[in-house]
């Protein structure tokens, strides 16, 4: 095996790779593959075919990475690619690899006869094609070691039924596997319907929680019907009359699935990104909160405690809580930066607090908020500080709307909340309760479209006009608060 040898050790120092990173890869020891690069030993043909997926990875990333895309097909003697974009594909020069490495094991072992790989099958009826799609993903799933799998789904959400894919995809997803899954979105449909296209967003978010979902305008991508597992194989499918697919054809042959790849990345690529994931410090190191309290103008919709109108005192709680547990000297910074910020948005601005009332309620009894990315536990103390305060703003500021949600709208839109929305005219992010309370980044979500954004505003303003919604006045609160409060927070502490 001289010649597969000379391959091996051609590649490695085309590449760069060190022995030591291809050894960690493979999980083979180094002195193990040592012994393949001077020819003393081979890998067995049971297992040839995974070693050089594995090798024709790390080789392709490594080769992109240190620019020796054009050294690489020079040096091992290959047609330059016709398109120059395939010259820095990873997954082009993967495949080449990939097929380099076989060839010549082969031509040196010719009785150890090739495994065939199934590439390329097709698949029709519902059953069938669910108990295949969950066959397929298992794979990728259930394999240890996958830190991130990123997926790319070309339909349009609001028109396609993706329910049972987002189903397995969320059931299937390991504890610490981050899913990255970027959809599509025909922004046209937002003037058809945007009611409809706005509650089954919320529902996407809310209901696949532990999914990192991004959106993107799909008008370069929307006729491709393909579900990518970036860098293990892909779906093309097409749909019925109900947005259900009916027939799914799966690839995973590397020369098709490259090509495939490179046309549905390069369509996402080419879009805007209508929300995108963002993590705590990517907004601290852009100011983008500091900015954000910019405003004249909010809506919030809040889901997890009633993290807004506290009492200065109660802020240098959070601070001390998370100075003694080891935040970052940014997350003070931050703590106080938004501090002083909320200080001059409550005097004056229009704002409107939009809080499910099983939430309140729970806030009252726990005393369980979110203050940014900080998890924090008042105590019943605290808690009256802060309903007496935040009364006292409403009285001076009377452009603060107060909005109760009643429990029917939860049961109406079948949406257990984990999503809040926080919005200005101009600007406008999600967070991410769920991923807070197991303090995995991303924490948040921003919208990156102005259409979207004033669609989501006019959302609320739907919302506001609803049966399910109340809006209590401060002096209505203030009644509540002495008809109940005190009670309540006597009960609490029994």
């Amino acid at each position: 095996m001289k010649k597969w040898a000379h391959l091996l050790k051609q590649l490695l120092q085309c590449s760069d790779t060190k022995l030591i990173v291809l050894a960690n890869v493979l999980g083979y020891d180094t002195s193990y593959i040592s012994k393949w690069c001077n020819g003393s030993k081979i890998p067995s043909a049971k297992n040839i075919h995974d070693i050089h997926k594995k090798m024709s990875s790390i080789f392709a990333k490594e080769i992109i990475e240190n620019k020796h895309g054009t050294q690489f097909f020079l040096e091992f003697d290959l047609d330059l690619p016709k398109e120059n974009e395939f010259m820095n594909s990873v997954e082009f020069i993967e495949n080449k690899i990939y097929n380099l490495l076989n060839q010549t094991y082969y031509q040196e072992n010719p009785t150890s006869k090739p495994i065939q790989e199934e590439e390329i099958k097709f698949v029709v009826g519902k059953d069938e094609i669910s108990f295949f799609l969950e066959e397929k993903l298992k794979t990728i799933f259930l394999k240890t070691n996958i830190p991130k799998i990123e997926i790319f789904l070309t339909v349009d959400f609001s028109n396609a039924n993706i329910y049972s894919i987002l189903s397995l995809l969320s059931n299937l997803k390991k504890e610490d596997t981050n899913i990255e899954l970027s959809l599509g979105l025909n922004l046209k449909n937002l003037d058809n319907d945007s009611e409809k296209v706005l509650n089954k967003l919320f529902y996407i978010l809310n209901c696949y929680i532990n999914l990192n979902i991004e959106l993107y305008h799909n008008s370069r991508f929307k006729n491709m019907n393909t579900i990518l597992i970036k860098d293990h194989f892909a779906f093309q499918f097409s749909l019925d009359v109900q947005g259900d697919i009916q027939a799914l054809t799966w690839v995973n042959n590397k020369l098709l699935l490259s090509k495939l790849s490179h046309f549905v990345l390069n369509g996402f690529r080419k879009e805007d990104k209508i929300l995108g994931l963002a993590n705590t410090r990517k907004l601290q190191k852009e100011g983008y909160r500091t900015n954000f309290y910019t405003s004249d103008f909010y809506n919030f919709f809040l889901v997890h405690g009633f993290e807004f109108l506290l009492p200065s005192a109660i802020i240098d709680n959070i601070a001390d809580y998370a100075k003694n547990n080891k935040f970052s000297e940014q997350d003070l910074i931050s703590i106080l930066r938004v501090k002083i910020a909320w200080e001059e948005i409550f005097e004056k601005s229009s704002i409107n607090f939009f809080i499910l009332k099983s939430s309140i309620l729970r806030y009252l009894e726990k005393g369980e908020l979110t203050y940014m990315n900080i998890n924090y536990k008042t105590s019943v103390e605290e808690r009256k500080k802060h309903c007496e305060y935040a009364i006292e703003l409403l009285e001076k500021n009377t452009n603060i709307h107060f909005y109760v949600i009643e429990d029917e709208f939860v049961d109406k839109t079948n949406i257990l909340f984990n999503i809040g929305v926080f919005g200005n005219c101009k600007k406008m992010f999600f967070k991410n309760y769920y991923n807070l309370s197991q303090k995995k980044e991303p924490y948040f979500s921003l919208i990156n479209n102005s259409k979207i954004l004033e669609k989501i505003n006019q959302f609320f303003d739907n919302i506001r006009e609803s049966e399910y919604c109340i809006e209590y006045t401060a002096d209505e609160l203030k009644a509540l608060w002495d008809k109940y409060g005190r009670m309540l927070f006597r009960l609490t502490e029994l």
